[in-house]
């Protein structure tokens, strides 16, 4: 489970970053 939100929370992160580099 935790691994699971890590993974998720990071996903969310990553697409933002390269949402808002793009």
């Amino acid at each position: 489970m935790e691994v699971s939100f890590s993974s998720a929370f990071k996903r969310a992160f990553k697409k933002k970053i390269k949402g808002n580099q793009d």
